[in-house]
C-alpha cells in the first residue's frame, strides 16, 4: 500500500499531480462444512481467539486530498511577488498545506537536490469535502532559481485497522523508506475494526516512499 506524494511543479506551464489509494483486505473464504477455514465457532471466530496475539491488518485510508488548479504569481511594486495556488480537495474534509520552493531549474525535483523550499511561506487551512479556492503567499525572488512550485499535503491520515485474531495491543507506524515517521500503539478487541489519525507537518515528507504497517505489539 503506498501513499503518493502530490506534486506541482511549474515553468513550462503545466502541472503534475499524482493521487493516493489503500488497499482493502481479502476476507477469508469459508471452508466447504460452512465453519470457519481456522475452525471457528458459531459466528466464525476461531474458538480459541481469546488466546490468539492480534492480527491486524490495514483496511483502509482516507485523507484531505489536494488537487491543484491552477497556479499564478504577479510581481508587486516592492520587487516581491504574490504567487498563488487554487486548490480543489477531492479528498476527506481536513487541513491542507502548501509551501513555496524555489527551482534551479522548472522541471527540477520539488523534492530534490536542486529545490529551495521557504519555510516562512508555509500555510495551512482547513478544507471541506469537494472545497476548491485560492491560497497565496508573498515572497521575493531567488538569485540562481528560475522555477518556482509548491509542496502540497494532508496534515491527517486516518487508516482503518481490522482485527482478524484476538484483543491486545496493535502498532501503527507510518513509514517513509524505512525510516518510521510517526507511529502508535492501539488497544483492539477480537474481531474489530478500529480507525486512528495520523496527524503532522509532513511538508518535508516524500509521500511517494510512504507506507503505513500495522502489526501485534503483544
Amino acid at each position: 500500500m503506498q501513499i503518493e506524494r502530490r506534486r506541482v511543479i511549474v515553468g513550462t506551464g503545466t502541472l503534475a499531480m499524482t493521487s493516493l489509494a489503500g488497499c482493502l483486505a481479502d476476507d477469508e473464504e469459508p471452508s466447504a462444512d460452512g465453519s470457519d477455514s481456522d475452525g471457528g465457532g458459531e459466528e466464525g471466530e476461531p474458538a480459541n481467539q481469546e488466546n490468539q496475539a492480534p492480527s491486524p491488518e490495514t483496511a483502509g485510508i482516507s485523507f484531505p486530498e489536494p488537487k491543484a488548479v491552477s497556479l499564478d504569481n504577479e510581481a508587486q511594486p516592492d520587487g516581491t511577488h504574490d504567487f498563488s495556488i487554487e486548490i480543489e480537495n477531492t479528498g476527506i474534509e481536513g487541513d491542507i498545506g502548501i509551501m513555496l520552493v524555489w527551482l534551479e531549474n522548472p522541471n527540477d525535483d520539488i523534492y530534490g537536490p536542486n529545490s529551495a523550499p521557504v519555510p516562512e511561506t508555509k500555510r495551512e487551512r482547513f478544507f471541506s469535502s469537494g472545497e476548491r479556492r485560492e491560497l497565496s503567499v508573498t515572497s521575493g525572488t531567488r538569485d540562481g532559481y528560475d522555477g518556482y512550485g509548491f509542496r502540497m499535503w494532508a496534515t491527517e491520515i486516518h487508516v482503518e485497522i481490522e482485527n482478524e485474531g484476538g484483543a491486545g495491543r496493535v502498532e501503527a507506524r507510518l513509514m517513509e523508506g524505512n525510516e518510521i515517521i510517526d507511529d502508535a500503539e492501539l488497544m483492539m478487541d477480537a474481531g474489530v475494526t478500529i480507525s486512528h489519525a495520523f496527524e503532522s507537518d509532513f511538508a518535508d515528507v516524500d509521500l511517494e516512499k510512504i507506507d503505513i504497517e500495522v502489526v501485534s505489539a503483544e
